[in-house]
């Protein structure tokens, strides 16, 4: 079973690895540690590790815990060896945590037009594919992307969430 916590300035090295395995570069991004430290200080984020039997498995970086809007962006995830069955996990737990604080009513995220697999993943999870951002993002080869934009709102949460619990009953 996954466990899910806060991530401290320990857990940077895993993130900055993570990020840098060379089949998430054109569709991930990378921070350098300084600006990780930055945003990892900052209230209105949160970082979080997925571990597997006491070892970091993947992470999760979410933004903007503090709009009034309710509307929190799920700024990056990815797992250290995808493919384990253990991304889906983690995904529910940061939504669950996410939409456990009462003010968040959105949690929204966009994915790289290059990347089909995680579009399917968020779908299958039950987020909304809302449209497309045309040429909204230039990503770190360079290149103009346009990215899908999907959100998931907490009425969503709660039937997916519900679903699920009765599914595994």
């Amino acid at each position: 079973m996954l466990n899910l916590r806060s991530a401290n300035s320990a857990d940077i090295a895993f993130v900055m690895a993570t990020e840098r395995i060379p089949d998430y570069v054109p569709i991930l991004g990378q921070w350098e540690e300084a600006k990780h430290r930055t945003a990892m200080d900052n209230p209105a984020n949160a970082y979080f590790i997925g571990e597997f039997m006491g070892e970091p498995e993947g992470f999760a970086i979410v933004q903007h815990l503090d709009d009034p809007m309710g509307n929190v962006l799920l700024r990056r995830t990815a797992m250290a060896n995808p493919g384990r069955g253990l991304g889906r996990e983690m995904m529910r737990l940061v939504a669950a945590t996410v939409f456990a604080h009462p003010r968040p009513h959105r949690l929204w995220l966009y994915v790289s037009p290059y990347n089909e697999r995680a579009r399917s993943f968020y779908l299958r999870l039950g987020f909304v594919e809302e449209g497309i951002m045309r040429e909204a993002y230039i990503n770190d080869l360079g290149e103009r992307v346009s990215p899908h934009l999907m959100s998931m709102l907490r009425s969503d949460w709660e039937r997916h969430a519900g679903d699920a619990e009765s599914t595994a009953r």
